[in-house]
């Protein structure tokens, strides 16, 4: 998503990156975040929708 999208909300920071074993190679973001592949983060979605029940 375009960043432009989001003009009359407030700043927000990147809390973690998801699916970067999808990302190209010369895409990377500077902030320190957590990294989760695409399988890491159905995984950790599966696992919090699991506790709700």
């Amino acid at each position: 998503l375009s960043a432009g999208l989001f003009q009359d909300v407030p700043l927000k920071k990147i809390s973690q990156q998801i699916f970067i074993d999808q990302k190209p190679d010369f895409y990377e973001l500077a902030n320190d975040t957590p990294k989760l592949t695409g399988e890491e983060a159905f995984a950790a979605f599966e696992s919090s929708n699991s506790e709700e029940d």
